[in-house]
Formats: C-alpha cells, structure tokens, sequence
C-alpha cells in the first residue's frame, strides 16, 4: 500500500515508515537549503545587503516608539537601501534571461518603485505638498 502527501501542489510517494513529522522538515529542509546558501552567497558578496538587518529593526522600533520620528527616518532609510539593490538584481537576472524589451521594461516600471513606497507612505501620512514637490 502506497500512501503520498500533498505538498506545494505535488503529491510525492512515501513508504510507510517516512510518516514521520521530522522526515516532513528534512524535505522541507533540502528545498529550502539551495535557496537559503544562495541567499548567504549573495549577502557575502554585496556588503550593501548587511543592511538587511535594518528592515526588521525599522518595524519594531516603529511599533515600540510611535514618536521617535528622526529614529524611524534613519532606520529606514538604513532598511530601504538593500531592498532596492536586491530589487534592481532581480530585474537585471530577469532581464538577462528574457532579453532586452522585457529587461528594459522592467527597469522602467521597477526603476521608481522605491520613490513610489515613499510617495504612498507620505500621502497616508497626509503629507500632500511633500508629495507633490517631488514629483514634479
């Protein structure tokens, strides 16, 4: 008797001694490992992405100490700039593989996006006329 287990939309044969919740983690381990080193290959290389570990800090602090305005001001700026180096890799690695139309395509809708989460952060905070100096 063959039993499987549904995971990430694919069944995938077991035996009946692999029931086990620990031999779910090791899979779950193996997928995720090659992604993981990857990701620590890439950190190692760029020291910019050490800057990573602001993106949690900014989140908390603005949650601890709603008032700290020129604190939340520079944790995030420290948080925001790896995003936008791991954004502007991703679209280069996907411009690479699906050629220079779509590449640059992505570029120019992706180029802004990080002026786009400051303009909508400032206008939920009702900073209009911030938002309509740096626009124009």
């Amino acid at each position: 008797m063959h039993r499987a287990i549904l995971s990430f939309n694919r069944v995938h044969p077991i035996s009946p001694l692999d029931l086990s919740p620990i031999s779910d983690c090791k899979r779950l381990w193996k997928l995720n490992h090659g992604a993981m080193k990857l990701l620590l290959q890439e950190i190692r290389r760029n020291p910019l992405l050490w800057l990573l570990v602001f993106v949690p800090i900014a989140l908390a602090a603005e949650k601890l100490n709603h008032e700290a305005h020129t604190l939340h001001f520079v944790l995030s700026v420290l948080a925001i700039l790896p995003l936008a180096v791991l954004l502007s890799h991703a679209t280069e690695s996907v411009a690479a593989k699906t050629g220079d139309s779509v590449g640059g395509l992505l570029n120019a809708t992706l180029g802004n996006l990080t002026e786009l989460v400051i303009a909508i952060a400032a206008l939920q905070a009702g900073q209009y006329m911030l938002v309509n100096n740096t626009c124009w």
